[in-house]
Formats: C-alpha cells, sequence, structure tokens
C-alpha cells in the first residue's frame, strides 16, 4: 500500500506540473480515489526469538552477507541504511555509529545522502561487543584493499563483495531468502531483522521511546501499532507479578 501511495504522489505531481503549465486543463489524478488498507489485511513482519537469531548468526558467519545481518540484527537497520553504511559512519573513538545514508534500487542502483526521514538519521551507540568485529572488518578489507590493487573497488561501504563491489539491495533480500532455505531456518524477510531488533529490545525492559529513537521511527505511534502484540505481553507479566505480590486466589 505504502508504494502505491508513492506512485501516485509522483503522478499527481507530474500531471499537477502539467496543468500550471496548461498543458492540461485539470488533473486527472484528483478523482482517483485509492483503496483502504483493511485492517485484517495489514502486513505484519515476523521476529526472530534471540535463540534463532543467534543460531542465523552463526549460521551465516562465513558468508558474504554476514556484515549486512549483523548490522541489520544488532543495530535495527534498514536494508538501504545498511548498504548505505560507510565506514565513515563509523566512530570508533567515540563508539557511535552514525546512519545518514542510503543506497536503494529501482531500476538503477540509488545512493543518497539523506534517510528516509529525520528522525531515521540518528547516532547509535557501538554495541561494546561488536567493536571487535568491525574493527577486523575494516582491517581485512584493507588488506584486501592492498593485495587486489586497481581490482578492488574502493566506495568505503561496509557491506561489499571481496573486491571492494558493494552488495545490491536486490542480491541482499534474494540471497537472504535462499541462505534461510538452504539452512533450514524460519523464512523471515530481510526487513525482518530489523523487527527482531526492536522485539528482542522491548523484551529486554527497554521502553518504546527507547525503541523509537533507536530503530529511527518518526513517531512512537509508529513503534506501538509494530510491538503492540509484545507490549501486551508484557502487561500480562506485569499483572501476573501482582498476582503474585498480592498472593491473590480465586474466591
Amino acid at each position: 500500500m505504502s508504494t502505491l501511495k508513492k506512485h501516485y504522489a509522483v503522478i499527481r505531481g507530474a500531471l499537477q506540473e502539467a496543468v500550471k503549465k496548461r498543458i492540461l486543463p485539470l488533473n486527472p489524478a484528483d478523482g482517483v480515489t485509492l483503496p483502504k488498507q483493511q485492517g485484517q489485511n495489514k502486513f505484519k513482519g515476523a521476529a526472530y526469538m534471540a535463540e534463532q537469531a543467534q543460531t542465523l548468526l552463526y549460521a551465516i558467519r562465513d558468508d558474504v552477507l554476514y556484515p549486512a545481518v549483523f548490522l541489520g540484527l544488532c543495530y535495527g537497520l534498514r536494508r538501504s541504511e545498511v548498504l548505505g553504511l560507510r565506514w565513515k559512519d563509523i566512530d570508533f573513538k567515540a563508539e557511535e555509529l552514525h546512519v545518514k545514508n542510503t543506497v536503494t534500487r529501482m531500476k538503477t542502483h540509488i545512493e543518497h545522502e539523506a534517510t528516509k526521514s529525520a528522525a531515521s538519521r540518528r547516532t547509535l551507540k557501538l554495541i561494546p561487543s561488536t567493536i571487535k568485529y568491525l574493527q577486523q572488518l575494516h582491517k581485512e578489507q584493507l588488506e584486501r584493499r592492498l593485495l587486489l590493487g586497481d581490482s578492488y573497488t574502493v566506495t568505503d561501504h561496509i557491506c561489499v563483495w571481496a573486491d571492494g563491489k558493494p552488495l545490491s539491495p536486490d542480491y541482499v533480500s534474494q540471497h537472504f531468502k535462499k541462505f534461510l532455505q538452504k539452512h533450514n531456518l524460519p523464512l523471515i524477510r530481510f526487513h525482518d531483522l530489523r523487527h527482531t531488533a526492536g522485539s528482542l529490545l522491548i523484551s529486554q525492559g527497554m521502553n518504546i521511546k527507547q525503541v523509537q529513537e533507536f530503530l529511527g521511527h518518526e513517531k512512537s505511534s509508529t513503534t506501538l501499532d509494530i510491538y503492540a502484540h509484545i507490549d501486551m505481553q508484557a502487561k500480562k507479566e506485569t499483572a501476573d507479578a501482582m498476582g503474585e505480590v498480592l498472593k491473590l486466589e480465586v474466591v
């Protein structure tokens, strides 16, 4: 539905420009009514449990997708954000990761010095246990660059092939699905690594505001809509705890 709305906005904008230039008497797109998305048909992202996420990270450790999966899972990054992340966006001294660049693909490979929204442009603290991995990955890429010389493609991106060429968005999605099938892991989309990150944070007691800022949602209501089922589980656990404290019994 979001894709349909984007296409409609582009088409309507182009036609409106034609109206301004008096090429068209009126905008035919003004009479278009977009279909409403029914609540029961609204897509709900899947998420791995902690054990499944750990299994995935172990299984994919020798695959070219490991850095992308690692970043998507640990930091809740979108696919476009993962592929847009560059070494200059990692501040090892301050132990920070800056999300400010994206890579997308429609018909061509497109890179933007911008994120989905202002809220998406964010700074995350590096997880202490991941700093060593990122430093080692950077070192390995620099060594391959020296080894391959002019055959190495220099882009500064983190998620690349052995010769330095950046991974494409289509390849990441397609290969990720095939990898899960090959290793008999539950099928989820690459984007669901982001849902997994959010779910795990909430299960560890992080509040909605913290998760909203971590994931770069523009509104906390978006975070609530996505993780409402987890929030309700937390409320049930709170209620059960109160029952235990008061030693309530059915009379």
